[in-house]
Formats: structure tokens, sequence, C-alpha cells
């Protein structure tokens, strides 16, 4: 078994370069390793010194360097090949060898395996989070889209994967991207990672991310880890773009380990991994404190982006008097005043939602009552009452108190008494339980499924039954005399022919 003892060399010195292009005191350090890195002769035990003493002469002046800007430093220089475009593994001029397209795809020259792998690729820049060699296991650098048929099972053109079209922060002079899939095994683990002495501070690690194939059964590498801390990302939905944001603060000079992976956790067969893109890992510098205003400020654009008119007039008080508020200029009070913004955002939908279905209800009430005989004293009496009352709330639990009690005395009056006008009807589906058809409750000789989508089934779900009588039932009680319609959504497949 061939073991590369100078990799780990070659990588800290490529690293030693790129910060020393930012703070110019490593040049000398940089050059006695690079001694050793070319010396053929060198033994393991010289190497291993080499990159030992490189790596604490980083972090050393590191540690002394003065120059990172407190209000926000883009030192992404700092991360070796940050945009993957460096000596990409396969770069679109060779990917399939001989007249077929499903032929195995072609390295560019100086790709290198990891050891008895078949798509495991070292990454310019990067360590690789595992020694995974398994056919099934991935992790090589290619163009945007495109597809690649790459070995498996000894097997030409096994396996195909297609790239993402550049979507990502980074749309020109970008034609590079990472690419990550687990094999099936459980608790295998893929990706890259590499590690930076960052000086005390607070950060922000930015980067693109997409998924194909799965999006679950996976426990995410995308993000930073130190010491016992950890703080990983993941895409949001599958064959989207996701701009990641992983902000830490670091009370000493760290070391950092910035990866981009994800660990599988459940061996459930083919199709199970996710395919994992990544490009444009960023890295920023703030003060702790510039770096909190900074998230303070993010979160009060998101919540005066609001349309703050459209909620009860104190919710809407609420939002108008947290965007008034004094700017806080301490850590904690950015802090403090970013989840009270963020608690508002949260439940923004939520009040919205609630106040808009109390609305159209008071709507409904009122044609209701305008088109109906009878004592009109009680109704107008709770129209009034859920008007003026859902004006002074401030959480969607209120809200539905309120249409509760506005939908009962609608109940009450349509029941006992009230008729309608002619050409006009009462709404009486509250007679039906479980008219929405959520389950099986309140029906008899019930089957409920869900597997399609049919307009006119709320929360797809409908009653069904596959070559065999539908007859679901339930007795209601209770109606009064008089004329009455009954509606449902239905849909027929004989055949094939709906």
């Amino acid at each position: 078994m061939y073991t590369d003892f100078k990799a780990e060399l070659r990588a800290v010195i490529a690293q030693a370069q790129a910060i020393n292009d930012r703070i110019s005191t490593l040049s000398g350090d940089i050059t006695t390793a690079q001694g050793v890195l070319d010396n053929a002769s060198a033994s393991k035990s010289t190497i291993d010194g080499a990159v030992s003493t490189l790596r604490s002469a980083i972090s050393t002046k590191l540690a002394a360097y003065t120059g990172l800007n407190a209000a926000g430093d883009d030192i992404t220089s700092f991360i070796v090949n940050n945009d993957f475009e460096a000596s990409p593994t396969f770069d679109g001029t060779s990917l399939g060898s001989g007249s077929d397209p499903k032929s195995n795809a072609t390295p560019t020259v100086g790709s290198t395996l990891l050891y008895n792998a078949k798509n495991v690729y070292q990454i310019n820049g990067w360590e690789l989070l595992t020694t995974e060699t398994s056919d099934f296991a991935r992790t090589f650098t290619m163009p945007y889209d495109k597809t690649l048929y790459v070995v498996s099972n000894n097997a030409v053109a096994g396996q195909a994967v297609t790239s993402p079209t550049n979507g990502s922060s980074v749309t020109e002079s970008n034609g590079d991207l990472l690419f990550v899939e687990a094999n099936w095994c459980e608790n295998a683990v893929l990706g890259v990672k590499q590690t930076i002495p960052l000086p005390a501070g607070s950060y922000r690690l930015t980067f693109d991310s997409y998924v194909t194939n799965a999006i679950g059964n996976k426990e995410s590498r995308c993000g930073v880890s130190y010491g016992e801390t950890t703080n990983y990302k993941w895409p949001e939905a599958l064959n989207t773009w996701t701009a990641n944001e992983v902000d830490f603060t670091l009370d000493v000079q760290t070391d950092v380990t910035i990866s981009m992976g994800y660990k599988k956790i459940g061996n459930v067969g083919g199709g199970s991994s996710a395919f994992l893109f990544v490009d444009n890992v960023k890295l920023k510098y703030f003060d702790p404190v510039k770096l909190a205003q900074l998230q303070w400020q993010e979160t009060w654009n998101a919540l005066d982006a609001l349309d703050e008119t459209a909620l009860p007039d104190e919710a809407e008080k609420a939002i108008t008097d947290a965007l008034d508020a004094a700017e806080p200029t301490t850590v904690e009070g950015y802090n403090t005043a970013k989840a009270a913004l963020q608690a508002l955002i949260d439940s923004y939908d939520e009040i919205k939602a609630a106040y808009d279905k109390v609305l159209a209800l008071i709507d409904f009430v009122i044609e209701e009552k305008i088109n109906s005989t009878g004592a009109k004293t009680t109704i107008e009496a709770a129209i009034e009452k859920a008007t003026t009352d859902i004006e002074t709330r401030t959480n969607a639990d209120d809200l539905t108190s309120d249409y509760n009690i506005l939908e009962a005395a609608r109940q009450t009056y349509v029941t006992r008494g009230a008729q309608p006008t002619s050409g006009n009807v009462f709404d009486y589906t509250f007679k039906i339980a479980n008219a929405a058809v959520t389950g099986t409750d309140s029906w008899s000789n019930a089957n409920v499924n869900s597997g399609q989508e049919y307009t006119g089934a709320p929360d797809n779900t409908y009653f069904d039954r596959y070559q065999s009588d539908l007859n679901v039932q339930q007795a209601i009680t209770s109606l009064r005399a008089g004329y009455y319609e009954l509606k449902a959504a239905t849909r027929c497949n004989v055949n094939n022919n709906p």
C-alpha cells in the first residue's frame, strides 16, 4: 500500500502561502518547509517535523498580526482553493473516452485517487474527511451543468452524476464545484476539510450548496468545528441552491476546521445518499460587536420587509415599536434585540393567517345576517365584539379563540329561528364531523388514502376504494325542517379513464 507522506506538508505549505499573501511574515518559514518538500531523501520524521514547525509558525504569526479590519474583513484568502477552481478533477474536456458518451470519464492530468478508491480523489488544498474507498463513495470536482459516468463494481459507466447549472452566488469566471456522495454504509463520512488557526474574534463562513437525489439520511459536515463546538448547515430543499451562513466567535486563537461533506446515518440501499454540490467557500472576520450589529441589522431588515399593516392593530404596533427602538451598543444588547425581532418574524405568518381567517368569517357572518330573517341582536353583538377584539390581539391563539367564539354564535343563529331569505342559504357544514376527511374519525366503512393530489381534496386526503364499493357513512342529527344541498368533491377512475 502506497502512502504519500508529503501530502500533509504540501497542504500546509499551500495554506501558509495563502495566509502569507495577507500577513507577509511567513516567507522564510515557507522556504524552509519547501526545502524539505523538495528533498527526495527526507525521512518521515523530518517531513512530520516540517509540518509541525510550519503550523506553529502560522499560528504564532497570525496571532501577532494586527491588520484585520474589525468592521468585516474578507479573509477568504486564508482558505486554499476556496472556489474549487484549482486543478479540477474533471475539466469538461475529457468527460468520456471513445465514441460512447457513457464510457468512464477521464480525470485531468495530475488528479490523484485516494489509495484503492475508484471515485474518491484528492482535492487541491483540502484534506479528505475519510479513507472510504467503496465504489459508491465519490469525491471530486467537476464543471457545472455536466454529466459524468464513472466506474462502479468495476463496470464501465456504472454510475452517473449530473451537476447543476450555476445558480450560486458567483456566476462569473466560475466553472467548477465540489461533488460529494457517501456510499451505502451507515456512518460513512465523505467530504473535504482544512484547518486554519484563527485569531480571537467573530467570523462568518459562507458557502453555496445544492443537493440532488436525496436530502435526508445524513448528518451535515458543512461548516466549522473546533474543540467541542460544531456548527453545520445543509441545503434547504432538493434541487435548489442554498446560500449558507455560519457565524461563530472565538475567545482565543483557535484551530478551526472548515469542512464540506456529510455523514450517512442509515444503510437503506441504493438511491438513499445525497448528491452534494458545494462552491464559493468564503470567510470574513469581525470584531464581536460588529458581527452582533450585522446580525441584528439583517434581522431588522427582514422584519422591516414584512407588511405589518396586514396584522391586527396591536400586532402592527408591536412591530413598529420594535423597529423604532434605539439601536443597541453591546454584543448582549444586539443579541437580545435580535431575538425579539426574530420572534416577531417567526410569529408573523401564523398571526396573519389567523387574522385573515377571522376577518373572512366576520364578512361571511355579516352576509348571512343580511340575507336572513329572525332576531339579530345577539349575532350583531357577536360580530361587533369580534371586530373589536381581534384588533387587540398579538398572537394567533387569541385570534383562533375569537374565531371559535364567533363561529359558535353563527351556528346558534342559523340553527335557532333565523331563516335565509329567498335565494339564499345557511352553511351547515359544521353538522358534518370531519368533513375535510383528515382521517376516518366519525365515518363508518371508511378507507382514507393520500397518494395523489386532487383538486378539492383538502390536505391531500380522501376516501378511496380500489376495485370495490365505496360506501362511507355518518349519521347527522337534529337537522331543522327545510331543504338541504349536500356537496362533495368526487373522482372516479374506471379502466384508467377518470
